[in-house]
């Protein structure tokens, strides 16, 4: 862990304190891994997989939804997030997809005040079968 030397001493302390200290052979394992450029390969791999279930998303959404829905994909992003066209009640809309075991989230509970309608979506864990299944429930809510 890098910090600012005057707080080395304090988390130092802290990390003593509470005992969660890091396995030796670990992180030696860790640094290996990271060394020999095998950690490198699978960021770039899990890159292309979760940009590419992104961007399978955003285009199901887009294709069912069209001019409903504003679609915001962050770059090396895991979520997305969908703008709902008119005003909706986003959180009874989230509850209901969550339910129906939709990973989705109300955008508006992320604003301090008063926000845009909407869902954030998490894909990372999603096959093209699950997206298209959640791409589903969420057209049948939103219809």
């Amino acid at each position: 862990m890098v910090v600012p030397k005057d707080l080395s001493a304090p988390l130092s302390q802290a990390i003593r304190n509470t005992g969660v200290m890091a396995s030796v052979p670990i992180q030696a394992a860790l640094a290996d891994f990271m060394e020999s450029g095998q950690y490198y390969t699978h960021l770039r791999k899990t890159r292309s997989i979760y940009d590419s279930r992104g961007k399978a998303l955003a285009s199901e959404l887009n294709r069912q939804l069209g001019n409903r829905i504003q679609i915001v994909v962050p770059f090396g992003g895991v979520q997305l997030v969908v703008k709902f066209a008119l005003d909706r009640d986003d959180i009874s809309i989230a509850q209901t997809l969550q339910k129906a075991g939709v990973g989705v989230s109300a955008l508006s509970l992320t604003y301090l005040g008063d926000g845009a309608p909407g869902l954030i979506i998490g894909y990372s864990q999603a096959d093209e079968g699950q997206i298209s299944t959640g791409v589903q429930e969420i057209c049948k809510v939103l219809k």
